[in-house]
């Protein structure tokens, strides 16, 4: 579903996580997130999400030229409970996996990679911003581990390895049917493997940029050594990046 409201009805605090978008608002008290969602097309959310202790990304700025690309993950993982009604008729969640993301910086004419995942002893994010036209990084990409403690361990890589095709949920539009990536730090190397299970696509063609941005769900498996030690984890996520279009 997608929405319009004009400029002049979105209010937002500079000293809170407080927004307004028309009828729609977010709310956070001591942590948690309360989320409104009203639109034109009868679509309503109600839900609160509580994001886990200690399992979050604190804000950085990446730097590559003039593209300054930062990011804050409030909640890498988290919980919600709600509803969201269409139309009138109403569907109740409790307790499932959610989710929380800001981003800022100067970017025009990019794209990015990007991903949050859980497993059973880790969670998480990868990503990066490069250069639409050209393909080549801006800022430079990152792999974040969080444990019960906070980070562990943030590596770099360089590319991402897409493999096989799915269809997505545009007609003639194919997204990747599974992806790899290496990262390190020192003597750290973790390599990740995503199979992709679903994938929603939405054309983006302002400014002639001619591209979808592919938003993914799927299942992972990740392995390596991290502080000298074995480790290996599975789970789901979501994960985006960006296809031509044809």
């Amino acid at each position: 579903f997608t929405d319009t409201s004009p400029a002049a009805s979105v209010a937002f605090d500079t000293v809170a996580a407080d927004l307004a978008v028309g009828s729609s608002t977010v709310e956070q008290r001591a942590g948690v997130y309360k989320v409104s969602v009203r639109t034109h097309g009868n679509v309503q959310l109600d839900f609160v999400v509580r994001p886990a202790q200690a399992r979050y990304f604190p804000p950085v700025e990446l730097r590559g030229g003039a593209l300054v690309s930062g990011y804050v993950v409030p909640a890498m993982r988290g919980t919600a409970d709600g509803r969201f009604c269409i139309e009138g008729r109403c569907t109740s969640a409790t307790g499932v996996p959610s989710y929380h993301d800001h981003n800022w910086g100067v970017w025009r004419d990019v794209a990015w990679e990007w991903g949050s995942a859980r497993g059973a002893s880790f969670d998480l994010l990868y990503g990066g911003v490069f250069t639409a036209g050209a393909g080549t990084a801006g800022a430079p990409f990152f792999l974040a581990l969080a444990d019960s403690l906070g980070i562990r361990r943030v590596l770099r890589f360089r590319t991402i390895d897409y493999s096989g095709t799915r269809p997505a949920s545009v007609p003639g539009v194919h997204a990747p049917a599974r992806f790899t990536l290496f990262a390190t730090a020192g003597e750290d190397t973790l390599r990740l493997s995503v199979d992709v299970e679903d994938a929603l696509a939405t054309a983006m063609r302002a400014g002639g940029f001619g591209r979808y941005f592919l938003q993914m769900r799927g299942r992972f498996s990740l392995s390596g050594r991290l502080g000298g030690t074995f480790v290996a984890d599975s789970g789901r996520g979501f994960f985006e990046t960006y296809v031509r279009a044809r």
